[in-house]
């Protein structure tokens, strides 16, 4: 197995943050880039990775939930970073995980027949309830908007799609490719929601950090056509205090053997419709990733 640290394909592409952040001079450049990474994994016999992409790149891999909390509670940029000596405090890890804990067992829980559809064919009630949230965040009636959960996907083209989606031909886009199987143990098929939020309240209960970012991908789930097109799999932000960037940058550090578990491709400024045709041509349409969306009569 090659322990050769991962470089660009193109002369020309750009890099930062110690070889993590690349950012191709073309669209072209960028697909070339994009299938030299995936080559590499391949090459490596690794799972292959998630990808989630942004129409902006100075947004963070913060959940909904931490997102709302910082700009409706404490009144800041969700982009800007908090200071250090906050983000990283007890009170903070108490003030989110006290309103997470709150939204999740007091103001909203399974409906009835999410509690049968468990008692009947063992899905997990919790799981469907966030993943209906993530999909369909109109149906969010909770004053405590979103969820830990963070929205990635299977299919790189998907990921491309966000990421310019509704972008301006002025934004630079960005597609962050994560190498799970350099995260440890994270995949969880087998553990309920309910089960990681009871963990969550002991660690509240003694102040103890909420641990590292987890996927919840159970084996069974209910049919949604929207989340089977977008091939989605949910990332949870178990420390809301920090988006996946900064806890798996901290999970590197810690290995230090030089590999990176996220990646971050930039989709350059100035190519939204060469990108809008592309993935049109590739059948990646607002129509198939929303398959289900029903457009809102016009006004008169």
């Amino acid at each position: 197995m090659s322990k050769m640290k991962l470089t660009p394909s193109v002369k020309t592409t750009c890099t930062a943050n110690t070889g993590a952040e690349w950012a191709p001079a073309s669209f072209s450049d960028f697909l070339a880039e994009l299938a030299h990474i995936q080559s590499h994994y391949a090459s490596l016999g690794r799972y292959a990775p998630c990808y989630r992409g942004h129409a902006q790149d100075a947004w963070r891999l913060d959940s909904t939930f931490a997102r709302f909390v910082k700009s409706q509670i404490l009144g800041i940029n969700p982009t800007d970073l908090i200071k250090d000596d906050y983000r990283h405090s007890l009170e903070y890890l108490r003030l989110l995980n006290s309103l997470f804990l709150c939204k999740f067992g007091t103001l909203m829980v399974p409906s009835q027949e999410l509690f049968r559809a468990s008692a009947e064919k063992g899905i997990d009630p919790w799981f469907e309830l966030m993943k209906r949230i993530q999909q369909y965040p109109q149906e969010d009636i909770s004053t405590l908007r979103g969820t830990f959960l963070i929205d990635w996907t299977q299919d790189w083209r998907i990921a491309i799609y966000f990421a310019n989606h509704k972008r301006s031909n002025e934004d630079v886009g960005a597609v962050y490719v994560a190498d799970m199987t350099q995260a440890g143990p994270v995949l969880h098929q087998d553990v309920t929601v309910e089960e990681i939020i009871e963990k969550l309240y002991d660690h509240f209960m003694q102040d103890q950090h909420p641990g590292c970012p987890l996927i919840f991908h159970p084996r069974l789930q209910i049919a949604c056509q929207r989340a089977k097109n977008q091939d989605a799999i949910y990332i949870a932000q178990m420390d809301l205090r920090r988006d996946l960037a900064e806890q798996w940058e901290g999970q590197d550090n810690a290995r230090a053997d030089g590999f990176n578990i996220l990646m971050r491709i930039m989709l350059p400024k100035g190519t939204t419709q060469e990108v809008q045709e592309w993935l049109t041509k590739g059948g990646i349409t607002d129509e198939y990733v929303y398959p289900d969306k029903i457009d809102q009569p016009k006004p008169p």
